[in-house]
């Protein structure tokens, strides 16, 4: 089969703790094992498309990005494409053979410390696979190598089972028939290298313990503690079964195991036919201790006789009767066994006694599988001081229940465990599809600053959901922090969920209005263009094109040289949201945007602006049916509503009356209906919750008079200027839904 002329490039980094485990992970798994790589969009080539059954290279690479490492061949085995990015699985092939170095040069970059793109369609010039066994180890170990200069894995430790022996040299192979007596000593021939090492058994080599464990638990004892490969690499790892069957083994370097290879395989023995049921029971007699001792022989066999004893059903039921066999009887056969605490640990914590955790759980360089991820949670439950950031380092978060159990604990925490935990995760510990399992539950009770890292983090990922979770965190636009609103307006969300936006632009405009930042006034127009519905681009433009006016044109309605460097700006954005009004045939946008053409050059003052102007009548005239059908809706909610209005004062915070709300006050029965400039809120301390009812035209008002209402204690709801979104508001603050109004 002839090699494919360009490979689907995955390019992983190990910035991210998580990310950096998988990557260890990936590099000696065996052959057809199955990795998840997921990609947000911008980390895609342009028009990327990747098909199931694609060949494809893994390469590692970080900053600066100017080499990549190709680690693995492999093929696409599924693939799902989101509007926020791919997911992709994939089965690792061999190791590739380098034949070129220019299959080490990563691609051009744009950016200072980033790639271009993480996935990208290349050359596979230079690469090839291994043609005989030698040659699949030597790609292996120069894959290795050239991770020296990467600090990321300069304490990782790479490894490989070579074989598996008996006592006697034989190779114990599955497909051999070949199985091991209970209680004979296999050894597990373990091939070791170590990106800053270039001799394995040289004196300068670093001192390795692996620790053994299995499923089920406590069935196999053995490894080696402070002990050197020899000069190929190679270390013996002794592996004694304590239980008859087949026994799935895992291999850990430790006191890391998160950062090197973690070995599985399995290994068979023959049932003990002198084991019986009264030897077991007898270890637990509260009987003389030392008998126990003699029957059980060493911790690994107090670990296994946990593990039989946990398979009894009536423990299910009573999980704090089975702590107490474990402390009173079990603990104190091994009281210092790291497997048998762990055991206890595990009891204690499932029906939450933390202190009893945290007393078990005492030294981090002993903890198994689990350990960490319950001393992290019992700690911070029972407000015991705790190393969160080691803590969460040795939590393997590619595993979904430990994702899955602290994202339960999460919420139950003091908001300072919750600030701790999710600093650490967003340092670089955990990818961003976990902190999009952690953090969403528990983001409304972060602090600003730290919310907006969150976000910024995640959005990415899921921009339409960050979107609805920032709004929900920061609901008042007028009250955002300015750097979150620069945020969540860079987000790329389609228009159809934006429409919520359209008064956080306006508040972002009126930021810049007040700077006298006309250029970034018209990117933001741009922005609203790509951004939110065509209505609200309209809503957006009309209010502001009015801001840059009042700006710029002063108290004595004389522009000057500044009203007339705005002039061009609001005239070309009115004029814009005129062609965008008549286009979509709304009414009320029509009516909108020429009152606020009409506000600025009356009538015979410019041609083009009467054009666009009689345009807009048109789209009236054209909808007058339309119209007298929208008034007997909105006159039949005014009827639904004033007996509840009726004798009150309604207040219209936005200057310019709003057109078509004359009839308002009579058909709700209102003592009367005001228009007020948002400048002037004179009035606002004299306001009679009882009497008055106060609505903001948001477009129109901006965030003073928002300010000055609350200082003032005034209670107020939002509108855009039209009858039917008044009336909208005013069974909003009546609590009344009323029949619908028209869009």
């Amino acid at each position: 089969m002839a090699p494919p002329d360009e490979l689907l490039h995955l390019l992983k980094a190990g910035r991210v703790l998580q990310y950096r485990q998988q990557n260890v992970a990936l590099v000696s798994a065996p052959e057809e094992a199955e990795f998840q790589i997921s990609y947000a969009e911008r980390w895609l080539a342009p028009g990327l498309e990747v098909r199931v059954g694609e060949p494809a290279v893994v390469v590692l690479s970080d900053s600066p990005y100017e080499r990549v490492d190709p680690v693995r061949f492999a093929t696409v085995t599924a693939a799902e494409r989101s509007r926020t990015g791919l997911d992709l699985t994939v089965s690792v092939g061999p190791w590739p053979v380098v034949e070129d170095d220019a299959a080490l040069i990563a691609p051009l970059r744009t950016h200072p410390t980033k790639p271009p793109f993480f996935a990208w369609r290349g050359p596979a010039a230079g690469l090839r696979r291994p043609r005989s066994d030698h040659e699949a180890r030597e790609a292996w170990r120069r894959a290795i190598e050239r991770l020296r200069g990467n600090t990321f894995y300069a304490g990782s430790s790479f490894a490989r089972v070579v074989r598996v022996l008996d006592p006697h040299g034989h190779e114990l192979r599955g497909d051999a028939g070949r199985q091991l007596r209970l209680g004979e000593v296999a050894t597990a021939v373990v091939e070791v290298h170590t990106p800053g090492s270039d001799d394995p058994g040289a004196g300068d080599a670093p001192m390795l313990s692996v620790l053994v464990e299995s499923d089920p638990p406590g069935t196999v004892a053995g490894g080696v503690e402070n002990e050197r490969a020899d000069r190929d690499g190679h270390l013996f790892v002794p592996v004694r079964p304590l239980t008859g069957g087949a026994h799935a083994v895992e291999l850990s370097f430790v006191p890391d195991p998160l950062l090197s290879t973690r070995l599985r395989f399995t290994i068979d023995a023959d049932a003990d036919p002198r084991a019986t049921a009264a030897e077991a029971t007898a270890a637990i007699e509260p009987g003389p201790r030392e008998i126990a001792r003699e029957v059980v022989g060493d911790s690994a066999l107090v670990q296994a006789l946990v593990e039989r004893l946990r398979r009894l059903p009536v423990w299910a039921d009573d999980p704090a009767q089975w702590l107490t066999l474990l402390q009173d009887h079990v603990l104190p056969l091994a009281p210092d066994d790291p497997r048998v605490r762990s055991a206890v640990a595990e009891a204690a914590y499932e029906i939450g006694a933390h202190e009893t955790v945290i007393a078990l759980l005492d030294d981090p360089s002993r903890f198994r599988t689990g350990d960490a991820l319950r001393r992290l949670v019992a700690g911070l439950r029972y407000g015991m001081p705790t190393d969160v950031r080691a803590l969460l380092r040795e939590i393997d978060f590619d595993v979904d229940r430990n994702v899955a159990g602290l994202a339960d604990q999460l919420p139950q925490m003091p908001d300072g465990a919750i600030r701790q935990i999710a600093e650490a995760v967003l340092d670089g510990v955990a990818g961003e599809e976990v902190l999009d399992r952690l953090l969403p539950p528990v983001f409304q009770r972060l602090r600003d600053d730290l919310a907006l890292r969150v976000a910024r983090e995640c959005a990415p990922a899921d921009p339409a959901g960050w979107l609805d979770r920032a709004l929900d965190r920061w609901p008042d636009p007028h009250r955002v922090p300015d750097e979150v609103l620069i945020e969540i307006l860079s987000w790329d969300v389609d228009d159809d969920v934006t429409a919520p936006l359209a008064p956080y632009v306006l508040e972002a405009v009126e930021h810049h209005v007040e700077h006298g930042d006309v250029d970034r006034v018209i990117e933001l127009d741009q922005r609203a263009r790509s951004l939110l519905p065509r209505a609200e681009q309209v809503r957006v433009r009309t209010a502001t094109a009015r801001m840059l006016h009042e700006a710029f044109s002063g108290d004595a309605g004389d522009a000057g040289d500044a009203g007339d460097a705005a002039d061009d700006p609001a005239r070309g954005l009115l004029l814009a949201a005129a062609t965008e009004a008549a286009g979509l045939g709304d009414p009320d946008l029509a009516v909108e945007v020429a009152s606020a053409l009409r506000g600025r050059w009356p009538e015979g003052d410019d041609d083009v602006i009467d054009t666009a102007v009689d345009r807009l009548r048109g789209v009236l005239a054209d909808l007058a049916d339309f119209q007298e059908w929208r008034d007997h809706r909105d006159h039949a909610a005014a009827l639904v509503l004033r007996p509840v209005l009726e004798g009150k004062v309604v207040h219209l915070v936005g200057g310019d009356p709003v057109p078509g709300a004359e009839g308002l006050a009579d058909d709700l029965g209102l003592r009367k209906l005001i228009s007020h400039e948002p400048g002037d809120l004179d009035w606002a301390p004299g306001i009679d919750p009882d009497r008055d009812v106060v609505i903001l035209l948001w477009n129109r008002a901006g965030r003073h008079a928002a300010t000055s209402l609350d200082a003032a204690g005034v209670t107020y709801v939002r509108a855009e200027p039209t009858r039917s979104r008044i009336l909208d508001a005013l069974a909003r603050w009546s609590g009344s839904a009323g029949p619908p109004t028209v869009d």
